[in-house]
């Protein structure tokens, strides 16, 4: 297909306790929005074995579903993998 796709997948499905910190920048791009308008998906790599399907921690892309606005995101100061086995523990 010619059309860029991109599968996501919210993060805590897999990675119960992922808590991103913001940068400044990032901050003030969200800052007029609210915290329950905030969604961040993380971009998955599917391999033909399921098993070794990845998503990327590192850099998730945020969005505020309410303005309609969102970007995706480099966590500098997080020890968040840019390759995490979604299937590793199960």
């Amino acid at each position: 297909d010619s059309n860029p796709s991109l599968v996501v997948v919210e993060p805590t499905l897999f990675y119960k306790n992922y808590a991103p910190v913001l940068s400044e920048s990032d901050e003030k791009y969200f800052a007029d929005s609210k915290d329950e308008d905030l969604l961040f998906l993380c971009v998955a790599v599917l391999k033909e074995n399921i098993k070794d399907s990845v998503i990327n921690l590192k850099s998730p892309i945020l969005i505020d579903s309410e303005k309609k606005k969102g970007r995706q995101i480099i966590l500098e100061n997080a020890d968040y993998p840019i390759r995490y086995k979604i299937f590793e523990d199960r």
